[in-house]
């Protein structure tokens, strides 16, 4: 269903939407059913918070009262059935262009929020951050700001100190030598000057903090903020074919010359296909595969059957985009072709599984590929097969 409307929990429309301290949302129903030690749990991270700390999610309830009046009406007169190869939409012959066009503005108006509220996170993000770093910088010029003015008032205090003295100095040595020389020992103690330099200050407002790679530091850190970035995904051996060969870590797989050790006890098919070792039923997953100039290949989800078919291909129930020498296509039912400005070096997969969407990105540029749309109903695994021996496929992650 359209995005951010629906609960992770009961996989329904936001019903009295809440968000956690943490920054996820829930129904409140169905966040009371997840308590913690004396407080709240969050079902996503863990974290533990009271009740008084959850607030009202007005952006998810605005969003889920959109998609429930729109999947009720798609529900009553079927007017829009989803195309899953153009990403165009069709209609009934008895629908007016009214009722296209307000269809199409409502779905305009899901996606421009969702867009909103997807960069809202991040702008906050950003603006927080750089609050602090000001406020941290602020707080280095008043230390050393109090600093010189101790050092100053130190100064001043050991200069009324040392003219004192000499005043003092002077006046002795305007007597007669015998009233100097009368009490020569008390007037020499109090004449010492113990004086001290002022204290060294180091005023660099330590730039290594404050200058040097800011962006690249908070970017760093916007990774942990972030929903979605590459999963460190490694695939599982027990589904690799026996011809391909897989490198230790599990993260690299080209098409080997002769048939490897067995690794498993599953049926194979003809198709020298592999899948991730980790499934997904619900929420929403990113990963990248580097290609580079690896000619043959396919790259999408699959159910765990996929590993058994007999089939000549890879064709099926495969969600996924191929190349196969200079073409490039997706594998719809016929092959859609895709033409290409530039060869993608890395391959971006994006799983929305509720929404029944997976999309496919040019992970250089994060240039748009192609999108499927559908009702997933099975556990789905990262899918890939390659042909090529010289160039393998690489699972890559931004995790650090």
């Amino acid at each position: 269903m359209l995005s951010g409307a629906m609960c992770s929990l009961c996989l329904d429309f936001y019903r009295n939407p809440v968000k956690s301290p943490c920054g996820h949302s829930f129904c409140r129903s169905c966040l009371l059913q997840y308590p913690g030690h004396g407080q709240l749990q969050c079902p996503q991270c863990q974290q533990e918070f009271a009740q008084s700390s959850v607030r009202t999610d007005r952006s998810r309830r605005r969003r889920a009262d959109k998609a429930r009046q729109l999947f009720s009406r798609l529900t009553d007169d079927q007017a829009l059935l989803g195309e899953q190869g153009a990403g165009a939409c069709r209609f009934q012959p008895n629908s007016t262009m009214k009722e296209v066009a307000e269809v199409y503005k409502k779905y305009v108006e899901d996606l421009r929020e969702n867009i909103i509220s997807e960069f809202a996170e991040l702008k906050q993000f950003i603006r927080s951050e750089e609050a602090a770093l000001i406020a941290r910088l602020e707080e280095k010029q008043k230390v050393v700001s109090r600093e010189i003015e101790d050092n100053m008032i130190k100064i001043s205090t050991d200069l009324a100190s040392i003219n004192q003295t000499i005043s003092k100095v002077e006046s002795l040595l305007a007597l007669q030598e015998a009233e100097l020389l009368q009490d020569m020992r008390s007037n020499v103690k109090w004449s010492r000057v113990e004086y001290q330099g002022p204290k060294m200050l180091s005023v660099s407002l330590a730039l290594g903090e404050f200058s040097g790679p800011l962006q690249y530091r908070v970017w760093r850190r916007m990774l942990k903020e972030i929903k979605t970035v590459p999963v460190p995904l490694v695939i599982d051996p027990k589904t690799a074919h026996p011809h391909l060969s897989l490198s230790a870590d599990c993260r690299r797989l080209h098409a080997a010359s002769g048939k490897q050790q067995a690794r498993r006890p599953c049926r194979f098919g003809r198709c020298l296909c592999a899948l991730g070792s980790e499934g997904f039923t619900s929420g929403t997953v990113y990963w990248e595969v580097k290609v580079r100039t690896n000619w043959e290949w396919v790259i999408g989800v699959a159910p765990q059957a996929i590993v058994g078919l007999k089939g000549r291909g890879p064709e099926g129930r495969v969600w996924a985009l191929r190349r196969s020498g200079e073409e490039y296509s997706a594998l719809t039912s016929p092959h859609t072709l895709l033409r290409l400005s530039v060869k993608p070096q890395r391959i971006g997969v994006y799983l929305d599984y509720q929404a029944g969407q997976l999309s496919f990105y040019n992970a250089d540029d994060m240039s748009h590929l192609y999108t499927f749309t559908d009702t997933f109903s099975e556990e789905l695994y990262p899918y890939f097969y390659t042909g090529c021996k010289m160039d393998p496929l690489k699972l890559v992650s931004l995790r650090f």
